[in-house]
């Protein structure tokens, strides 16, 4: 009898330590999914919670290699935005009934409703706010039902910059102390995997761009305007666009059409990291002149590499970037036209690489993870 008593106790142990996570992606991975791996590469190690990771099935295989997080494949029926909104309702209230005690964590587009299990969301940005970024339905479900729903009945909110930060008390003051900011860490280039560039590519010069080809969110076509002047101004680098496609690339191919720049403009689409990495390593600098950024991941990518970066002046990419960068104002095209002249000759002197150390040492997803872990007991 002691000895069922006590494998009893460390069930209900474990079971009160149990943090369930939910990641439904529906794009290309980036910053959402990098954010999430990185956690779960710290979560493998640590012994002191259980985790149970949900997410679709064609995503089984990214975490195969984990060994303490017991994944839970879902169904690619449920691979879309609308069905994963009941989804997520209804693992809420199972896992609500099953053990109230335990913490639910979505690492993307959270949505709650009032339970008694602990509930915690990320909000990556909120750009929907001040931007048209989606079509008209998912405008309308983001700024009227998921995100009030998750400022409401969400136990903590972790914001990944502090811009977000004030976004979220700006828009929801009731959040008030209930929020939690928490930086995203900074990738280490693995060198072995950086060889040379794809066989494909034939230009010496050129600019890269990291991120999904948004024309809208991302400023992608005030940024090919600027980069067409800066071009009929004598500019000698390429243009290589990397990332998904988004609802509205089509405007972003139709500009370098009709705009004769297919000569200079290669819209890459999606790479798999290391090609990525290999492009942003041997290229002149980034070009990411964002409207609206949680974070910016792209920026740290860039310094990793030790390269400049020309971005925008808002939102939190100077939170980000530091004093490295070439700032300008996404609005005017030709202050971003002068800026890729200034990118172009860039002078990589020590004072930069002094300045791009700085920032990045800012940044670690070990310290990431323990902020969140210090959450998790605070909360269980």
């Amino acid at each position: 009898a002691p000895l069922f008593l006590l494998k009893r106790a460390e069930k209900l142990n474990l079971m009160l330590k149990t943090i369930y996570i939910f990641a439904f992606f529906h794009n290309a991975p980036g910053g959402c999914s990098k954010h999430l791996s990185r956690f779960l590469e710290q979560a493998d190690k640590d012994s002191r919670f259980s985790y149970v990771l949900f997410t679709l099935a064609k995503h089984e295989d990214k975490y195969s290699n984990f060994k303490r997080i017991d994944i839970k494949s879902i169904n690619n029926i449920f691979a879309n935005p609308v069905s994963t909104i009941f989804l997520r309702l209804i693992l809420s209230l199972y896992i609500n009934f099953i053990n109230n005690k335990a913490i639910i964590i979505d690492f993307f587009n959270p949505i709650f409703v009032p339970l008694k299990v602990k509930k915690i969301s990320i909000i990556r940005d909120l750009g929907e706010l001040d931007l048209n970024k989606y079509d008209f339905l998912r405008q309308f479900y983001r700024k009227k039902i998921m995100l009030p729903l998750a400022m409401r009945f969400s136990d903590r909110i972790i914001a990944i910059s502090e811009s977000t930060a004030k976004n979220i008390s700006k828009y929801f003051p009731y959040t008030k102390g209930k929020i939690n900011m928490i930086y995203h860490g900074a990738d280490k280039p693995k060198n072995k995997l950086l060889n040379q560039i794809r066989s494909d590519i034939h230009y010496k010069d050129y600019f890269v761009y990291t991120g999904r080809l948004d024309s809208y969110g991302k400023n992608l076509i005030n940024t090919l305007k600027a980069y067409n002047q800066y071009i009929k101004e004598g500019g000698k680098n390429s243009f290589f666009l990397i990332g998904a496609e988004w609802r509205n690339t089509e405007k972003i191919k139709e500009y370098i059409r009709e705009n004769n720049l297919s000569q200079h403009v290669k819209v890459m689409g999606f790479l798999e990291e290391h090609e990525k990495n290999n492009l942003i390593k041997n290229s002149s600098g980034m070009i990411f002149v964002s409207l609206h950024e949680g974070f910016g991941h792209p920026i740290l990518e860039c310094f990793a590499f030790r390269k400049q970066i020309l971005t925008s002046n808002i939102s939190s990419m100077p939170e980000i970037g530091g004093s490295a960068p070439i700032y300008v104002d996404p609005y005017s095209v030709p202050h971003i036209k002068d800026g890729l002249h200034k990118l172009e000759n860039f002078n990589y002197d020590e004072d930069f690489y002094t300045k791009i150390n700085f920032q990045l040492n800012k940044f670690s997803w070990k310290k990431m993870y323990k902020m969140y872990t210090d959450i998790f007991i605070e909360n269980l």
